[in-house]
C-alpha cells in the first residue's frame, strides 16, 4: 500500500499525537474528547463554530504575513498551555474541519517556532504520524521568500520581523 492509499483509508477523527502533549485530528476527533478536563482545543477553522478553548482560524489565502501571524499566535499558546500545566495529562488538541492542512500547518509552525524542527522536517515528522497531512507552507511562502536566521527571525524579502519576545529564547 503506497501512502496515498494510506491516506485513503485513515480516520481524519483520529487522534494523532505530535508530540507527547500536542495532538492533531479533525473536529469530530477533537469533539469526542471535548468532555476530558486534561485537553485545551484550539480550532484553526473559520467556518467551525464548534467547543473549543480557542478560536484561532487560518486563513490559507490570504497575505502570507497575516497567516504567519496567526500562526505564531498559536505556536505561542500551545507552548504557554504546555508551561502553564506540567501534568503528564494535558493534552493541547489541534483540529480543523479534517485535521489535513490548517491544524496541520499550525503544528508544523509550532514545532519549528519552539521545538527546534525546519518547517520541512516538522511536516516530515507529522506526515509520518498522520499520513493524510498535506504540506501547506506554500500558505506562508506564496508571496515571501521566508527563512529563520540564526537570531531567530524571520526573514520576510529584506526586512527583518521580529515574532516576537519568545523567538528570541532558545527552544
Amino acid at each position: 500500500m503506497n501512502s496515498n492509499e494510506v491516506g485513503e483509508y485513515f480516520d481524519p477523527n483520529t487522534l494523532s499525537q505530535i508530540t507527547p502533549s500536542l495532538i492533531v485530528t479533525g473536529e469530530n476527533g477533537a469533539q469526542h474528547g471535548k468532555r476530558n478536563g486534561h485537553w485545551f482545543l484550539i480550532n484553526t477553522a473559520s467556518e467551525l463554530y464548534t467547543h473549543s478553548n480557542v478560536k484561532i482560524p487560518v486563513f490559507p489565502f490570504g497575505e502570507a504575513y497575516r497567516v504567519i501571524n496567526y500562526l505564531d499566535m498559536i505556536a505561542d499558546v500551545i507552548k504557554i498551555e504546555m508551561e502553564h500545566d506540567h501534568s503528564e495529562k494535558k493534552q493541547i488538541v489541534l483540529f480543523c474541519a479534517m485535521g489535513m492542512e490548517r491544524s496541520v500547518l499550525a503544528a508544523a509552525w509550532y514545532l519549528a517556532k519552539h521545538q527546534g524542527y525546519t518547517l520541512e522536517s516538522a511536516y516530515e515528522h507529522i506526515h509520518a504520524i498522520r499520513p493524510i497531512a498535506c504540506d501547506r507552507s506554500w500558505w506562508v511562502d506564496q508571496q515571501i521568500s521566508i527563512d529563520l536566521d540564526e537570531n531567530r527571525t524571520w526573514k520576510l524579502l529584506e526586512k527583518d520581523y521580529p515574532v516576537n519576545a519568545a523567538m528570541n529564547s532558545t527552544p
